[in-house]
């Protein structure tokens, strides 16, 4: 099994000078069962895997600087930087300052075609953030020229920017915002249309060479919180886009069903009170909480969550699940929905601990705490409490399985 310090050095090896990668926020480091690999799996080039000492590899060799892995990385770890985050947004900013006008994007095959700057390598990078802040800052319509992504190398890159555009659409359209968004070829605009691009660089004559990276975070162990937590982070564009989505005013819809965000659900029958969940969950979206009443348990702000679904991972009795279907009141106002669970301890008397379990296991009542007093017939509702409680782990754990 890999050891956390050897995944850390792993991705500390990530040298692209086109990707920065901020490698204490990727999900893999956080706990060793994650399974997340996104990144890796819309790479439209190869250029990220998974290393065979375990964690993630890129091969600088590789990698062409497109930004799908920045687009579909919940944890915002990896940022593409041919531009980076902040020049393309600048770019789009200054296009948009007095509001009321088209945006316009090209990726490099269609540029190249059209003897213009690009705005990105790829529209796979052009994500949610961009186009709701876009709309924002003043966009009455949004087209992305692309090349014939069907024949395209990267043609991944052109699926996760339909999946983008129509999740950007649906979050818009809760908001009662109707821009048009489109992705056309380039036989489908015209010429003029095309020049009139954002281009990553105000001079044309210079030639596309990547901005450097910026230094890397230094990688290290996740120390404990005082609340037993792991430290936490919010991802940048989530916080933008979220920003953004307030700046929409008032929602017309009560539900919104997006891959960005979710709603957590727990199934008190068969949770053991571990609260693993809120110790690893990097943005505090799930957090523990203990009141002096002696209510236990956890809380959820679906505004936190990224569903990177490591809670639903690392679940020993796969009690959480994940939803897309978000409330947008509990969403807009970042309020918490709490789970109220049993308190570990020790309680012989309890339906479900050792002794009870004993008791049944013997049929007797004679395993028990002996300074419980118990009311006739008690113990045989312990034993069939515990017994469905039972029966439940066993068939999520059967579930598991399978």
């Amino acid at each position: 099994m890999i050891r956390t310090d050897d995944m850390l050095y792993i991705i500390s090896q990530m040298n692209s000078p086109l990707l920065a990668v901020e490698g204490n926020r990727c999900v893999l480091v956080r706990h060793r069962k994650a399974e997340c690999l996104r990144c890796a799996a819309v790479c439209t080039t190869g250029a990220i895997s998974r290393a065979p000492e375990g964690g993630i590899a890129v091969n600088p060799q590789l990698c062409i600087g497109c930004g799908t892995c920045a687009t579909v990385c919940p944890s915002g770890c990896l940022e593409p930087q041919n531009p980076p985050d902040e020049a393309l947004f600048g770019t789009m900013a200054e296009e948009l300052t007095e509001g009321g006008a088209p945006v316009v994007l090209t990726c490099a095959t269609a540029a190249a075609a059209a003897g213009t700057r690009p705005t990105v390598e790829c529209l796979g990078r052009i994500d949610e953030t961009f186009l709701v802040e876009a709309v924002v800052r003043g966009a009455v319509s949004i087209t992305l020229i692309s090349g014939n992504c069907s024949d395209c190398p990267h043609q991944r890159g052109g699926q996760e920017c339909d999946a983008a555009l129509a999740s950007a659409a649906r979050l818009l359209a809760c908001f009662g915002r109707n821009v048009p968004l489109q992705k056309l070829t380039l036989a489908q605009v015209e010429p003029q249309q095309a020049a009139s691009a954002l281009s990553r660089s105000d001079n044309p004559s210079e030639s596309p060479v990547p901005l450097p990276k910026p230094a890397a975070e230094e990688l290290s162990f996740q120390h404990v919180q005082s609340d037993g937590t792991l430290p936490h982070f919010v991802p940048q564009r989530r916080l933008r886009l979220f920003n953004s989505l307030k700046a929409l005013g008032e929602p017309c819809q009560q539900t919104l069903n997006t891959k960005l965000w979710g709603q957590v659900s727990v199934d008190t029958d068969i949770c053991r009170s571990c609260r693993m969940c809120a110790v690893f969950c990097p943005t505090a979206a799930i957090s523990p909480y203990d009141k002096s009443d002696g209510s236990f348990g956890i809380s959820h702000r679906s505004a936190l969550c990224m569903q990177c679904r490591l809670c639903e991972t690392i679940c020993p009795e796969r009690a959480i699940s994940v939803s897309d279907e978000v409330s947008l009141e509990e969403f807009l106002t970042g309020k918490q929905f709490r789970f109220k669970m049993d308190p570990i301890g020790w309680n012989p008397s309890a339906p479900d601990s050792i002794s009870t379990r004993m008791a049944r296991y013997f049929a007797t009542d004679a395993v028990q705490d002996p300074q419980a007093t118990n009311k006739p017939g008690e113990m045989a509702e312990r034993r069939a409490y515990a017994q469905k409680k039972e029966a439940a782990r066993r068939a999520a754990r059967q579930e598991r399985k399978q």
